[in-house]
């Protein structure tokens, strides 16, 4: 008897290889490594990797995420070398003169760790921000210096992605803007409380993420249209996956988005190659993937339920057809 989705079943075994190894070694709570004392006054050097522009009570805030830092104590002068994976969030106060993404920053501030939860159903700061390996911040940031080198193109669809959320906000109330930024754009910073709690409530909050429905509509929607237009299938598969690739690096490239997008990408493939594409396959390959390149995914919510739900729906369509035939033929007589 051979094996129906061999591939499938690699992934999975490897996965949960990956699952048990995290829960036996890197299990949460996860504390920073980092041996400097919090409220103590830092440099640090890095790359600038992603930004983000908040709004806390009023008072703008800006965010700068840094990759491959280094940290210099202001007293002494030592310089302490990083695990290259981890990485920080530098909160500045001063929105002007943000650095582009790309560009190796100095920045000065005070060190702090994130808190862990201290109550029963407490969002756990700490935990969230150490699956992504982010394992602290620096407050009240001074930029001293910055680099030449610089991403162009990350920085372009950046700056797009700013120039599209203004004209939300000038077409649309700032309630429903904030909604529109947040479904097309993944723009975080803006939306509501109220309206998020109420998503929430509901069970509907994933229509707010960047997700399947949206790399469907417009990497498929992209692709058909070429191919209606006669475009041969090898550059409508490349043009389409590309137009997305540059979408989800314009919208941050957020969990629920790279699983998408790597789905559409193997489906792209296996039309190119001429096989079929499988969504369970598909996600499986994405699920050992990610679990590779970060393991503490596994206790990131947004990544579970991702894939839960593709996982469901693998599972449940294909049996769907057999209960609408069952429905049209009315009930079952009693025995």
């Amino acid at each position: 008897m051979t094996m129906k989705r061999p591939l499938l079943f690699g992934c999975i075994c490897l996965s949960v290889f990956i699952a048990v190894w995290t829960f036996c070694f890197d299990a949460p709570p996860f504390y920073s490594e980092i041996p400097v004392k919090d409220e103590e006054q830092i440099i640090v050097i890095g790359q600038l990797y992603q930004k983000e522009f908040r709004s806390y009570h009023g008072t703008k805030q800006t965010n700068l995420y840094l990759k491959s830092i280094n940290i210099i104590y202001s007293g002494t002068g030592q310089v302490l070398k990083i695990n290259p994976k981890y990485k920080i969030i530098c909160e500045m106060n001063d929105a002007e003169d943000v650095p582009e993404l790309g560009r190796t920053v100095r920045i000065s501030g005070i060190w702090m760790l994130y808190e862990h939860a201290t109550n029963p159903g407490q969002f756990d700061l700490a935990d969230y921000y150490g699956s992504r390996y982010i394992v602290g911040k620096v407050a009240d940031c001074v930029i001293e210096s910055k680099g030449r080198r610089q991403w162009l193109l990350r920085e372009e669809l950046f700056q797009l992605r700013e120039e599209l959320q203004e004209r939300l906000y000038q077409a649309l109330p700032e309630k429903e803007a904030s909604i529109l930024a947040k479904m097309l754009l993944g723009v975080n910073s803006g939306l509501d409380e109220e309206v998020k709690a109420l998503y929430q409530r509901n069970g509907i909050v994933h229509i707010l993420s960047i997700s399947g429905l949206h790399i469907t509509m417009i990497g498929m929607g992209v692709y058909r249209m070429l191919r209606k237009c006669t475009c041969p299938l090898l550059p409508a598969a490349v043009i389409g996956a590309v137009f997305l690739l540059l979408y989800g690096a314009m919208t941050g490239f957020g969990i629920s988005a790279v699983r998408a997008i790597g789905m559409y990408l193997i489906r792209m493939l296996g039309e190119i190659i001429g096989r079929s594409y499988d969504l369970l396959t598909a996600a499986g390959v994405l699920l050992a993937v990610m679990l590779v390149e970060n393991p503490r995914l596994l206790y990131h919510c947004g990544f579970l339920l991702s894939f839960a739900s593709v996982a469901a729906v693998g599972c449940l369509y294909p049996i769907l057809p057999l209960q609408e035939v069952a429905l049209k033929k009315g009930p079952v007589p009693p025995p």
